[in-house]
């Protein structure tokens, strides 16, 4: 896996009723990596990356840079 643009970031789930992206891992330029899915405000009022542990907007790392998916979980 290599890391991708954030603009290429999937924002949409594939299923109709869910109303917020996939889990990736997030990366910024600064060192902070987190894992987080895109919400468009439905739920936590505030549109953007949002950490699954609390579901809350991550508005204290604002600068992600770059994104790629999470592995396969191990079997």
């Amino acid at each position: 896996m290599k890391w991708q643009s954030i603009e290429t970031a999937p924002k949409k789930s594939t299923d109709p009723d869910v109303s917020f992206g996939p889990m990736v891992i997030l990366a910024s330029t600064n060192g902070h990596r987190a894992i987080g899915y895109w919400s468009d405000g439905y739920g936590v009022r505030r549109e953007g990356w949002v950490n699954p542990h609390d579901h809350q907007v991550m508005n204290y790392w604002n600068a992600f840079t770059h994104w790629m998916p999470l592995p396969e979980p191990p079997r």
